[in-house]
């Protein structure tokens, strides 16, 4: 029991010697609506962008009791995109894709890509992340996105899919 106590108090002491700050971690969740317009080319890069979206990111921040003052780190793990339109198509018409965003002034950075799609892909594709920091941008009311596709066969329809995020955020506690 001495041993239990003795652990309780050291554990106190470095709390109160670290300033008592206290961090949380969270994800916030976003979704995206984009459009790949008709290819014409093999081969040929084409890209496409979002209007400016919504951030949300301050509900985000309150519902964990944080604000974009005290976020240390954010960083996008997750992302994936459905084709919503239409509804008969697959990814199988792409041979790759980057994701790349933007806010406000900041510099646009690429998030995700993926390589190689195959050919029995489906209607949904997991894009790899690029661990690239992202705390500027989740401060940001709004967000661009830029998707730059290399098409693999030629179609005739625009395709519009649906981007899902996450972006796992570590920031300090208020009052903390």
């Amino acid at each position: 029991m001495k041993i239990l106590h003795k652990i309780i108090g050291l554990t106190t002491l470095a709390l109160m010697l670290n300033g008592c700050s206290a961090f949380t971690k969270f994800y916030i969740y976003m979704e995206e609506d984009i459009t790949v317009s008709p290819g014409m080319g093999i081969n040929i890069p084409f890209t496409s962008s979002t209007p400016p979206f919504p951030t949300q990111s301050a509900v985000a921040f309150q519902n964990n009791n944080t604000n974009a003052n005290l976020l240390e780190s954010c960083k996008l793990d997750q992302l994936r995109a459905k084709i919503i339109s239409p509804e008969n198509y697959d990814f199988s018409f792409l041979n790759s894709a980057e994701i790349f965003i933007s806010a406000g002034t900041l510099p646009e950075v690429k998030v995700a890509y993926i390589n190689s799609i195959p050919e029995d892909v489906g209607n949904t594709i997991t894009f790899q992340t690029t661990n690239v920091e992202l705390v500027e941008y989740i401060k940001k009311d709004q967000m661009v996105i830029r998707i730059a596709t290399i098409q693999d066969k030629v179609t005739f329809q625009e395709v519009k899919a649906r981007l899902y995020s996450r972006f796992f955020v570590d920031a300090k506690i208020l009052g903390m």
